[in-house]
């Protein structure tokens, strides 16, 4: 459709008002064009963009090391948008199914399993400060540094200390 049909038509639609630009419509009169449109044929497909596990993968290695990805996702419950975001970060390649070397890849289980070792260490810490009375706990935790989770040599000490005290 033309932009003059489309303006003429958007003109014609009683909900609108004379309007014949759908840019500062309300969502319930963007739903009167949705609606106005459907009567005249249109239909609504859905997006068809997987969302998810790349696909595209051409090396034979390249398949264990996405299902190694999908793994330690799902163990964080992260979404496929987090390994996107590391890829995007440590290459400049937005998408996981865009890499197409295997050091790419296990550069990113790399940082995915130390992710995961950051989150397992610190649910370990977390445990542990829990079984402290609450005078100790308030203690432990007033020392800790900022960012104290995400650093594995702390959280390391932090347990082996906890784990001294008889905890």
């Amino acid at each position: 459709m033309d932009d003059d049909t489309y303006r003429a038509f958007l003109g014609s639609i009683p909900e609108l008002e004379g309007a014949t630009s759908s840019a500062n419509l309300s969502i319930p009169k963007l739903k009167a064009v949705l609606e106005a449109m459907k009567k005249l044929g249109f239909k609504v497909r859905p997006n068809n963009k997987t969302k998810g596990k790349p696909h595209n993968f051409d090396h034979s290695a390249m398949p264990v090391m996405i299902t190694k990805i999908e793994a330690l996702l799902a163990d964080m419950g992260l979404p496929w948008a987090y390994a996107d975001s590391i890829a995007n970060q440590m290459f400049g390649i937005e998408r996981c199914a865009w890499i197409r070397t295997e050091k790419q890849l296990k550069a990113i289980i790399a940082a995915l399993d130390n992710e995961h070792k950051k989150q397992c260490l610190k649910v370990g810490c977390e445990e542990l400060m829990a079984a402290l009375c609450e005078s100790d706990r308030n203690q432990v935790i007033a020392q800790l540094p900022d960012k104290w989770d995400r650093n594995i040599r702390f959280m390391q000490s932090l347990i082996v200390y906890l784990q001294s005290r008889g905890v």
